[in-house]
């Protein structure tokens, strides 16, 4: 019982994580914007598509370690 309220807890507080990057990320755009102007946010965005593409080819192998560890402790009976 102890281990499932630790996984709500630790997946609700990415979850809370998650929604206030999402939030800062929208309030920056618009000041950015006004001082980096169309050509900056031009550059930024092809930097961002580039990270994001980065970013997603990271996060596939943590689902993949996360699964072996867990097969490995059942396995194990642990």
């Amino acid at each position: 019982m102890n281990q499932k309220n630790n996984l709500v807890k630790n997946a609700s507080f990415l979850m809370v994580a998650a929604m206030i990057s999402k939030v800062i990320g929208l309030l920056y755009k618009s000041p950015l914007s006004s001082i980096v102007g169309n050509m900056g946010m031009g550059y930024i965005s092809l930097a961002q598509n580039a990270y994001m593409i980065l970013l997603m080819i990271a996060s596939f192998s943590i689902p993949q370690a996360v699964s072996k560890l867990i097969s490995e402790r059942i396995a194990l009976k642990d």
